[in-house]
């Protein structure tokens, strides 16, 4: 599915939806456009690459599997591949996108298979003719999709700060073997892949700040505040995980303590019932014993001896503080 925001010099504006009305409307001389091109074929990929110069192995790129963030300078546009976030915030589920971008002088061109949440918010101001970054400059436009991606990123640290706060009240309260380790497992992974992709970005706003020739001064100067907010969700990203270790490992702590007491009890039992089993084993022998056995008291002597050496036994453990 293809849409295009196309601004001319005039200050026109028209949204096409189709490939052979962009052909007809794209003026290079005298209009900006912005192409989003939503789980393209090859066919489609092909037409858009003769349209607007671009090489055929990025277009490869934008069809195949997952790859790292970079930044690829050509002689008339970057190639771009960042990652955006699925998911809704309200719910609290993330998961990253690729999203291939195109920048020239007066193009922006964006390829994914799914929209994440920053070009569905850019495709709704763009509906509100609030898309003013586009009649400034392709470049603003680019800095306003990474800047709002990388604010989604704070969002997703966010929400998982939250939910290790569940996870630190569940681990001080439950016992037993919880299911919330197999949703801290997974938190830990989502993490991990977070940390990955967040400092490869870094990489390539760090050289989209740099010298590249198709963003202004100010644009790049822009770019560099967005390197700061990666570092900083690098950082929280590493402050969750540690607490995360922590969390799990007080969780394991309190049941190895608990699994100590209880075998600790257990012992303690087995200790006393020990000589009672010595005693109740010799006097079970069918051999003559004192107190005979024919005797009226022989069976109370036999359980009052019994008694004594428990008694006696759990005193011992008491003042040794074992119990």
């Amino acid at each position: 599915m293809l849409t295009a925001h196309l601004v001319r010099d005039d200050g026109t504006r028209a949204v096409l939806e189709s490939l052979e009305a962009l052909v007809d409307a794209w003026d290079p001389a005298r209009a900006r456009v912005w192409v989003d091109l939503e789980g393209p074929d090859a066919a489609a990929l092909e037409r858009l690459g003769e349209v607007f110069g671009l090489d055929a192995e990025s277009l490869e790129d934008c069809r195949r599997g997952e790859q790292r963030p970079r930044v690829d300078e050509q002689d008339d546009y970057v190639f771009i591949v960042v990652y955006g976030m699925m998911g809704a915030a309200q719910e609290g589920e993330y998961s990253p996108r690729k999203l291939a971008i195109y920048c020239g002088a007066r193009f922006l061109i964006t390829v994914h298979r799914e929209r994440p949440l920053t070009i569905v918010q850019a495709h709704t101001r763009a509906a509100r003719n609030k898309l003013k970054s586009l009649g400034r400059g392709v470049d603003q436009l680019l800095f306003t999709l990474i800047d709002k991606m990388v604010d989604k990123y704070l969002t997703v640290v966010q929400s998982y700060e939250d939910k290790l706060e569940e996870f630190e009240k569940l681990a001080a309260t439950i016992t037993e073997s919880p299911g919330w380790l197999e949703d801290a497992t997974d938190l830990r992974r989502q993490l991990l892949e977070l940390r990955r992709i967040a400092n490869s970005t870094r990489e390539v706003v760090v050289e989209l700040s740099g010298d590249c020739e198709l963003i202004t001064e100010e644009v790049r100067r822009r770019f560099a505040h967005v390197v700061d907010h990666l570092r900083q969700v690098v950082d929280n990203i590493d402050g969750l995980r540690e607490l995360l270790n922590s969390v799990r490992d007080n969780y394991r702590a309190l049941v190895a303590n608990r699994t100590n007491e209880i075998m600790m009890m257990l012992t303690l039992v087995a200790t006393v019932l020990l000589p009672i089993s010595v005693i109740a084993g010799i006097y079970g022998m069918n051999v003559p014993l004192w107190p005979a056995s024919d005797s009226p008291m022989s069976f109370w002597l036999v359980i009052g001896a019994m008694g004594a050496v428990a008694a006696s036994m759990i005193l011992y453990f008491r003042a040794r503080r074992w119990i």
